[in-house]
């Protein structure tokens, strides 16, 4: 797919891009990241709006973006047992080092899964998504703030929203110590 629309806001000149993902797909849950080879998004993918069907996890075309150029997006969905995939984004001025995958990572009872992606806009057909790698750790039970616990009601309106206790929200903060990656 590809994407790109113009704009022109007191001589300063950007790219909007809009990428279709289908009209009986709903993605829910948008999480971004911004690697040196791409930027990296995740979504919860529902059919028809109610069936979820997994995460899809997506790279757009960085450079070709930054260039103002049409942009190309490769996207590996995953099953219904996947949800939630937070996308790395790289902090500080040291780079990963070159063809260094982004990461994606999501929660599962008691573990970390970690997944690899590794994009190629020349040859879409080389990308990978591999993993999960399953990162065990101490026993924990998912927090929501006390006021968000179950269903809250919106101040202003009668209706209701779901406070999500399930889902990690923040991306997968990564800065480089010399050799060493940190999450």
């Amino acid at each position: 797919m590809r994407g790109r629309l113009d704009h022109q806001r007191r001589h300063r000149h950007y790219n909007r891009y809009a990428f279709s993902f289908g009209d009986s797909d709903y993605s829910d849950y948008p999480k971004l990241g911004v690697w040196p080879d791409a930027y990296y998004m995740s979504f919860n993918v529902f059919l028809d709006g109610s069936n979820f069907i997994g995460a899809n996890a997506c790279a757009l075309d960085r450079n070709a973006m930054i260039a103002g150029n049409n942009a190309t997006i490769i996207c590996f969905q995953q099953e219904s047992s996947v949800a939630s995939l937070l996308p790395s984004d790289m902090d500080g001025t040291i780079t990963p080092a070159a063809g260094e995958p982004a990461f994606f990572m999501n929660f599962g009872k008691n573990v970390l899964q970690l997944w690899a992606f590794h994009v190629d806009f020349t040859t879409p057909a080389n990308s990978t998504f591999t993993g999960p790698t399953v990162l065990p750790v101490a026993n924990f039970a998912p927090q929501v703030l006390p006021f968000l616990r179950g269903t809250t009601r919106n101040d202003s309106t009668s209706s209701t929203r779901s406070a999500i206790g399930r889902c990690t929200v923040s991306p997968i903060a990564s800065s480089q110590r010399g050799r060493i990656a940190r999450f």
